[in-house]
């Protein structure tokens, strides 16, 4: 049958038959709804809203062979999976694609995906390990580890949270691993501030802390001893008018230390520093007296009288020496007016060769001589009198003082 251009045909929900066998043909049997029978089977329907397969999970949509080229959906075009829709992914425009809800995006097996268990959450969940692949992996909030953290790169973030352990370069193991703390096998540069809420220890002897752009100040750990600031540096009160400072190895400089003594002498009344001193004495002093110290003192009573002399000033040495029951102490002393301290040293201090006058006055006022005297002491700034006495006996002296003790002859013990 042939049909001209403008020929219309009513089938009236007559079925229209394509092929020899009558088996694959068009129906349009209800309203706005076309049928497609292929092979005998209906196969796809078509209304006004939509193109649908016959049946549920009915005809695919291509072919492993034949694949359609592209596809072109409208702003906001959802694409709905499984047999109730549970997965949708909606276009955003000029945004992404949306994952609805608490869905997840696996990857190999349900047991490593991405989802949003929350409006502000998202979740990376793998079994094993999540490895990013960069030159550099930026941060712009705070980072919460819960578990280890391992870092072979760099880390740059606004702030980092930890509640397991952060290791950079596992290549050997810390000698504790405590929840919450970050372990360095090489460095770790900060380039602007470190905030710390508790401890910092730094586990290695000889431990070096650098200051400034050209670390021109260093404060060195030495074992056993202390804190060494490095060279000609200051240690700085309030401003710099008040400091102590070494010019030369070996040197004190007294007067900055006599200006750092008086500060807090001046400012407070006798009866409040009266009460701090008594809770400095119990608090801080008491529990450093060592057994061995007191042992020594005592044997040495036995020998003839006992005096302590010292740089540090009377008003903080007389308890400790009230503590070892020895009577005579001589120390700097600082003027005491109307109840107040004013600032000013009283004669000279007791440092260095003036400690060698106060101790030669006291001797000669009491009928006895240098040479017959024994004078314990820790410091190198006691040379002076170290060289004076009939026996000197250097305690946990440092390198400088036990190098001149054995040129000598000198003895070193230790009370610790």
């Amino acid at each position: 049958m042939a049909l001209t251009h403008a020929t219309l045909i009513d089938l009236n929900a007559n079925e229209l038959i394509l092929d020899l066998d009558a088996d694959t043909s068009i129906t349009a049997d209800s309203d706005d709804t076309i049928d497609f029978k292929i092979g005998g089977s209906d196969e796809i329907k078509m209304t006004t809203t939509a193109l649908t397969p016959a049946v549920a999970d009915g005809s695919a949509l291509g072919t492993a062979a034949l694949e359609w080229a592209d596809l072109f959906l409208a702003d906001a075009a959802v694409i709905s999976l499984g047999a109730d829709q549970d997965v949708t992914l909606t276009h955003v425009h000029n945004t992404g694609l949306l994952l609805n809800s608490t869905m997840a995006l696996q990857f190999n097996d349900a047991s490593q995906y991405i989802n949003a268990p929350s409006a502000t959450i998202l979740d990376i969940n793998a079994t094993d390990e999540i490895e990013l692949n960069a030159t550099l992996v930026d941060v712009n909030a705070n980072l919460d580890v819960s578990g280890t953290g391992v870092i072979a790169g760099a880390l740059t973030s606004a702030a980092f949270t930890a509640s397991g352990i952060m290791k950079t370069d596992d290549a050997t193991e810390a000698t504790s691993t405590t929840d919450g703390s970050l372990q360095t096998d090489g460095g770790l540069s900060v380039v602007l501030d470190a905030i710390f809420g508790d401890d910092v220890t730094l586990l290695s002897d000889a431990a070096v802390l650098k200051f400034g752009a050209d670390a021109e100040v260093t404060l060195t750990h030495v074992h056993n001893d202390g804190l060494l600031l490095n060279t000609d540096m200051q240690l700085q009160f309030r401003d710099s008018a008040i400091n102590i400072r070494s010019d030369a190895d070996g040197d004190l400089d007294i007067n900055g230390f006599l200006a750092f003594c008086l500060k807090p002498l001046t400012e407070n009344k006798l009866s409040e520093l009266l009460k701090l001193r008594e809770g400095f004495i119990e608090d801080k002093i008491k529990p450093m007296i060592l057994e061995e110290a007191v042992r020594t003192v005592n044997q040495q009573k036995l020998e003839g009288p006992v005096i302590i002399a010292t740089a540090t000033n009377s008003f903080v040495t007389r308890p400790i020496a009230d503590l070892f029951k020895i009577k005579d102490l001589i120390a700097t002393e600082f003027v005491i007016r109307d109840n107040e301290f004013t600032g000013e040293v009283d004669g000279i201090p007791c440092f260095r060769e003036g400690k060698v006058k106060k101790v030669e006055e006291w001797v000669s006022r009491n009928g006895y001589n240098l040479s017959s005297a024994t004078f314990y002491s820790d410091s190198f700034n006691d040379l002076p009198l170290l060289n004076k006495v009939g026996v000197a006996i250097v305690v946990d002296g440092d390198d400088k003082l036990i190098e001149q003790a054995k040129n000598n002859d000198w003895k070193c013990i230790s009370f610790r």
